[in-house]
């Protein structure tokens, strides 16, 4: 023991090394006597931090909050609405695949990244489209731009799925479309 020590490190502590490192420490007390010792420092990196995959989305589908493994990290790329929390919108990214990054702080931060795929909504046709027919009469629909297509309500149609209906409404009746492709859907 030392009465009165003072010292210094070397080298400096902060900020917190990023590889292997010597430190150093050197004390010295009012009346010259000194005494050094040193502590090997091993540098043991995080592994980067894993993003939960997220999608693919609808152009129109809700946003989200994107999920990490490690907290306190700040989230980058198209679509991030709040780099906090990671809240993500389908509609303001826009379509297409991006790439969306989270950096945790240093001294020990990393990146992870993933792609988050937003797929354009598919454009529906309907022919005719705007069917006129008479009292007890029928008339053919027929949808095009999708993969599977489902009618709504079923009053007076043959089907309620498939690309073509027959409609036989006894009053005047809007039908809704759904349209479905792998991955997106639209009305």
């Amino acid at each position: 023991t030392i009465a009165n020590p003072t010292g210094t490190l070397t080298p400096a502590v902060n900020p917190v090394p990023l590889q292997d490192t010597w430190f150093y420490l050197t004390v010295n007390n009012s009346l010259g006597c000194s005494h050094k010792d040193s502590a090997f420092f091993d540098y043991q990196p995080l592994p980067p931090p894993v993003i939960t995959p997220a999608g693919p989305f609808c152009l129109d589908a809700t946003p989200v909050n994107l999920i990490a493994n490690t907290p306190g990290g700040v989230w980058l790329g198209p679509g991030i609405t709040n780099t906090s929390t990671g809240a993500f919108s389908p509609a303001i990214a826009g379509a297409g695949t991006h790439l969306i990054r989270y950096i945790t702080p240093l001294p020990c931060g990393d990146t992870g990244a993933v792609n988050i795929v937003v797929n354009a909504l598919p454009n529906i046709l309907i022919n005719p489209a705007t069917p006129a027919i008479c009292n007890d009469a029928n008339t053919n629909l027929t949808a095009s731009g999708a993969n599977t297509y489902s009618w709504s309500p079923s009053t007076g149609l043959s089907a309620t799925t498939g690309a073509s209906v027959t409609a036989n409404p006894t009053a005047t009746t809007a039908y809704t479309i759904t349209g479905t492709e792998i991955g997106r859907a639209h009305v």
